[in-house]
């Protein structure tokens, strides 16, 4: 899916000879510029959640693993706990995008577990896949001519630019758990 996207700049001047002489479509021009570079990054900050009930035998004992401790939330993201522990919720959450995802997910994570009050989670699956490409792409051209004479001089200069950016969607499942007291 492809979106273009056009602005019209309008510019209202009460006194000419205050505004120095600037073309419209060089406005146009950073305009676009300054969207298709941050295009890419807002859509970074979306995502989805989804909360499943935890159906089936309670408290779990895991081995051990893998685990890192952050602000006082325990990420296993292999294996599980080696103590008895019982499980809130499974969260699936997903975003697209491709730099700061998994800081970003395990944020969400990491949220969603203060608000269930657990201790932790559990990354049951890590996936990415991808979902094509964002293409943006803009250009601008001043032109100008003088007369002097019966010669005729001109000048045009075009300014353009473009980016591509794949679109990656990353998708992070978890089991949300508490400690058994």
């Amino acid at each position: 899916m492809v979106y273009a996207i056009q602005i019209a700049v309008t510019v209202t001047v009460k006194h000419p000879r205050l505004l120095k002489i600037t073309t419209t479509r060089r406005k146009t021009m950073k305009v676009l510029r300054t969207m298709t570079l941050s295009l890419p990054f807002l859509l970074v900050a979306c995502h989805t959640l989804e909360r499943y009930e935890w159906v089936g035998p309670t408290p779990l004992r895991g081995t051990g693993g893998l685990m890192k401790r952050e602000n006082g939330i325990e990420i296993w993201v292999q294996g599980e706990p080696d103590r008895a522990y019982i499980p809130i919720k499974i969260v699936e959450t997903m975003t697209s995008g491709t730099i700061g995802v998994e800081t970003y997910l395990f944020s969400v994570l990491k949220k969603e577990t203060i608000s269930l009050s657990g201790d932790g989670f559990i990354l049951l699956t890590k996936d990415a896949r991808s979902g094509g490409t964002y293409i943006a792409a803009s250009a601008a051209t001043n032109s100008y001519g003088s007369i002097y004479g019966n010669t005729f001089s001109s000048r045009s200069t075009t300014t353009s630019s473009a980016i591509a950016v794949p679109i990656q969607y990353n998708t992070y499942q978890a089991l949300i758990f508490r400690y058994k007291k």
